[in-house]
């Protein structure tokens, strides 16, 4: 069993540009984290698991969240979609000292 911390969703009140994603469809998220509460199976994880991904774009390094479960045969092109994931945990220090774009617009 994997274990993972909930974090919060922020998001504009008024209108979602996720195309439906992981974001619009949750009010939290789960993070894999090593010393986190709550526990999933890998073979089967939650459809709100996100992962952390780190890219080096334009000699920068650049930091977002991304689910996990999707829903197509091919790991599709994940685009910010304009929320934010954040929470007050002090375990959230480890992963990142601010809040994490979630990537979870996609477009068919």
């Amino acid at each position: 069993m994997k274990k993972a911390i909930s974090i919060e969703i922020y998001r504009h009140g008024d209108y979602d540009c996720t195309c439906n994603g992981v974001s619009k469809r949750f009010n939290t998220l789960l993070v894999e984290h090593e010393e986190g509460w709550i526990k999933f199976d890998e073979n089967n994880p939650p459809e709100n698991l996100v992962r952390v991904v780190t890219r080096n774009l334009f000699g920068k390094e650049y930091t977002h969240l991304e689910p996990v479960v999707y829903k197509t045969d091919y790991k599709p092109w994940f685009m910010f979609g304009g929320n934010f994931g954040y929470t007050n945990d002090s375990r959230w220090s480890e992963i990142s000292q601010y809040p994490l774009p979630i990537h979870d617009r996609v477009e068919d």
